[in-house]
């Protein structure tokens, strides 16, 4: 019984796998639109997406322009308090170590309008030029935050 327990398992971790694969290399013009909640109704698939392309390595996705798409509404938000968890995951994927996560927010906050301007979900490669632009004009930010 035990032996039929691990094996469902298993093959639930890897069809959660295939799919966020599948969604990862979904060849469509927009080459963020496989990261669109397509399989949004199959509970193991919504409860799994997150963690497997966080965790992924064997696909072309990367973990933090996903995050930067899936989270986009929380990212402003906290970007115009200047402060919260999901701009921490943006200071620390820009290279900004802890104890500049607040310059990084305030920085943030300061230059709003410019960095959220024409942004949205769809393009995170440009909200993340945009993160680079704000830390190379801050001084204390350019010299802490490596660039990662």
């Amino acid at each position: 019984m035990k032996l039929i327990q691990k094996m469902l398992t298993v093959l639930l971790v890897f069809a959660g796998w295939l799919t966020v694969a599948q969604a990862c290399h979904e060849e469509k013009n927009d080459w963020l639109s496989g990261h669109k909640d397509k399989f949004s109704t199959n509970a193991i698939t919504l409860s799994t997406e997150d963690t497997m392309a966080f965790t992924s390595t064997s696909t072309s996705c990367d973990a933090y322009t996903f995050f930067l798409h899936k989270k986009y509404d929380q990212v402003v938000e906290n970007a115009a308090q200047g402060t919260g968890e999901y701009l921490n995951v943006v200071a620390t994927n820009q290279g900004c170590p802890v104890q500049f996560h607040q310059e990084f927010g305030s920085a943030l906050k300061a230059d709003f309008a410019v960095v959220f301007q024409g942004t949205s979900r769809e393009k995170p490669q440009f909200l993340i030029r945009r993160f680079q632009q704000v830390i190379e004009s801050n001084p204390q930010l350019k010299l802490a935050c490596t660039g990662v």
